[in-house]
């Protein structure tokens, strides 16, 4: 990556942010509503999206003109699109992976809550997801909305306006400045991602890297929430539980080596 001596453009991070806040207040306050009204809390979350992107193409669109020609080579085509698909997609899965890893790890470890004695909960998962209006519903606003207008924000506008700061500056920035506007027990999880998703438009020089990996990754969060269910609170670490948590550290750091792999060498930039 080479050090920008200039930003790639010239756009206030600070009213981005507060565009970005505005449209997340407003997103709150509808969700409230829908959810007063009776509507089911799952339907009412996805639901009260959509004024996020409609609220922020009107409030970012003068900021969206001027920049039109900066965007506009973001999406630019790949050499290879299978390659780059493959690429996106198995970073994010990598990723999703070693996310559960770490939960694991931290579970067998003893480092996460742990059930009172003689309350311990062995551990079960099963499958059963929603009706199939609303696992479309969350597929649509997930997979869809969500990381095309976040990628176009933070990694295209905010990452492009960090670059006279130099590449492994604005991509720490960048991914803390994703992180922050989301929940605070998603925050280590969102920042890890966006310091991924940022090297990848940085190497790949195309926003449909991250874009791809963005959806892929919120496609296997969305079959975690809804599809995925169970429960699994051990008393106190047994030799078991540690054996566990050992098996669930060397398959995290083997998904971190494969992600940071994928980003350092796989080749999948743009012409």
């Amino acid at each position: 990556m080479v050090q920008s001596a200039k930003p790639l453009i010239r756009t206030s991070i600070v009213v981005i942010m507060l565009f970005q806040v505005a449209a997340l207040f407003a997103r709150s306050f509808w969700q409230i509503e829908l959810l007063e009204s009776g509507i089911d809390a799952t339907v009412a979350k996805h639901l009260s999206y959509l004024v996020v992107p409609a609220i922020l193409l009107i409030l970012m669109w003068p900021i969206l003109w001027s920049n039109r020609s900066f965007l506009r080579k973001l999406f630019r085509s790949p050499k290879s699109w299978p390659k780059l698909i493959i690429a996106s997609v198995v970073l994010a899965v990598a990723l999703r992976l070693g996310w559960w890893a770490s939960i694991f790890a931290a579970g067998s470890f003893g480092w996460l809550n742990t059930a009172e004695a003689g309350s311990g909960i062995d551990l079960s998962f099963y499958i059963a997801c929603p009706p199939q209006d609303v696992f479309l519903l969350s597929v649509f606003v997930m997979s869809i909305l969500t990381p095309l207008d976040e990628e176009i924000i933070n990694r295209g506008l905010i990452l492009g306006s960090l670059s006279q700061k130099g590449p492994r500056t604005a991509v720490v920035l960048s991914a803390v400045l994703f992180a922050v506007l989301h929940e605070p027990s998603a925050i280590p999880n969102v920042f890890v991602f966006g310091l991924f998703a940022a090297i990848q438009m940085l190497r790949y020089r195309t926003l449909w890297a991250p874009i791809i990996s963005h959806s892929t990754y919120n496609l296997l969060t969305v079959i975690d929430w809804e599809c995925l269910h169970g429960s699994w609170t051990p008393e106190e670490p047994t030799i078991e539980t540690i054996f566990v948590g050992l098996l669930a550290t060397v398959a995290g750091l083997a998904c971190l080596s494969l992600a940071i792999w994928i980003v350092g060498y796989v080749r999948a930039g743009a012409d």
